[in-house]
């Protein structure tokens, strides 16, 4: 269970992995061969990171194999595997919440992401958005919930926080929320600027109160269009020198860049506790992040 290696004031490092997919159109992609794919690249990982986190992706042209299986999956296969799958409040409604919460600690998983996740824009024949608790918190509730009716000991939660709210009253509050219903661990959103600001961000949280371990995001941009598409998506604000090193310099200045934020982290170890890193769906890029 991650907690356990928070016990032992270590810098964790993690990792975001996909689960196999197959597109809405055009030729078949055997669920087979992507899986054993995936697991000689995690064997090839494992010195690296500490746990992996299974995705719940939204992609209207691809459609993934379920976060929770794919994790239960590769933990019977990958017997080391510390695995964390991700359940997505706007994909399922209580029942089928509570029947995901409860399989996880079935099939021996002992980690577990909580997130609300991104509307879908409904147009027609279409997903439709469920969130059929209130908000991350009574999300994690409902997993406590499971948890004590199951009588099951070792569970660790982790949910999102946003450090650029640290300033935010209101925001800092609903954090707290999540932190007393059960969240073990907080997983950040990637931060672009500079390691001083966003260290005083973690300082401003952690006098506000917030005491859980929070795994800082390291993300790998492509490009500066690419940097750009996600800070619009995530709201992020990009210094203009990051944009002109991804404008020079593309894959390979997002790649050294994601690995100067890491190394900036380890160094602040004593207040950071460790980190994920995105894999944007290429685990090789994140392996280049850690090299």
């Amino acid at each position: 269970m991650l907690t356990r290696l928070f016990d032992n004031s270590r810098f964790v490092q993690t990792v975001e992995i996909w689960p196999p997919c197959f597109p809405t159109e055009g030729p078949p992609q055997p669920f087979d061969q992507q899986f054993s794919s995936l697991c000689e690249r995690l064997e090839a990982m494992r010195e690296n990171f500490d746990v992996f986190h299974v995705a719940d992706l939204k992609n209207p042209r691809l459609r993934f194999a379920d976060s929770l299986m794919t994790a239960s999956h590769l933990k019977r296969t990958l017997r080391w595997l510390e695995v964390a799958p991700t359940l997505t409040a706007r994909d399922r409604n209580r029942k089928s919440l509570e029947e995901a919460i409860a399989s996880t600690i079935f099939f021996g998983i002992e980690n577990l992401i909580l997130i609300w996740g991104d509307p879908f824009q409904i147009d027609g024949p279409s997903s439709r958005n469920v969130y059929d608790v209130r908000g991350v918190s009574g999300l994690v509730k409902v997993a406590r919930e499971v948890q004590a009716r199951l009588g099951a000991r070792n569970l660790c939660i982790m949910t999102p926080v946003d450090l650029a709210k640290a300033e935010d009253k209101q925001y800092v509050q609903m954090i707290r929320r999540r932190e007393e219903a059960g969240s073990d661990v907080f997983l950040s959103q990637p931060f672009p600027g500079e390691i001083v600001e966003y260290m005083a961000w973690l300082e401003k949280l952690r006098d506000e109160g917030v005491r859980s371990p929070i795994l800082h995001n390291v993300f790998p941009f492509r490009s500066r269009d690419d940097a750009l598409e996600v800070s619009r998506r995530f709201g992020l604000k990009l210094p203009k020198h990051a944009l002109d090193r991804l404008r020079d310099g593309g894959a390979q200045a997002g790649v050294k860049m994601a690995r100067e934020s890491l190394n900036l982290l380890r160094a602040n170890k004593t207040k950071a506790d460790g980190v994920f890193v995105s894999s944007r769906g290429d685990l090789e890029l994140a392996s280049k992040v850690v090299e």
